[in-house]
């Protein structure tokens, strides 16, 4: 669905390095895999919500993650003001590594989607239609 989102759009490339991994994967894994498999003259950078972001110090490796890539956050509109002062007293190592930016999208969640999805309310405009059709084809969420 990823590879149906982003098509068409410059400087953004999928990896399905997740899919081929046996048990549980965690982000500084995969950078470190793309990191190898690209070589030098590439700068990853990882996207990322504030909701998200804000927890960050919780996963696994928060400091290799921030060594390997940038972190780019975005917040949606309606989400609550970041504590960006809390964040870099827990997550220093951070410092000059996150760029956040204001999304112009529309205020809804991946989970709210999925509901309107399992609900058949209509999700036009909300993703792209190419991801819609996929979705509505193989009979994701309860479509």
């Amino acid at each position: 669905m990823l590879r149906l989102a982003v098509d068409g759009v410059s400087g953004f490339e999928v990896s399905d390095a997740e899919l081929w991994r046996s048990g549980p994967t965690h982000t500084v894994e995969t950078l470190r895999d793309l990191g190898d498999e690209l070589g030098g003259g590439w700068e990853l950078v990882f996207i990322l919500g504030l909701d998200v972001l804000s927890k960050f110090d919780e996963w696994v490796d928060p400091e290799g993650v921030v060594e390997l890539a940038s972190l780019l956050a975005v917040s949606r509109p309606g989400y609550a003001a970041f504590d960006w002062d809390g964040f870099y007293e827990r997550c220093p190592y951070a410092a000059g590594r996150v760029e956040c930016i204001d999304s112009t999208a529309i205020d809804i969640s991946a989970s709210e989607l999925r509901r309107r999805l399992a609900e058949g309310t209509p999700v036009d405009g909300l993703m792209p239609e190419a991801v819609a059709r996929y979705i509505r084809e193989n009979g994701l969420y309860g479509t």
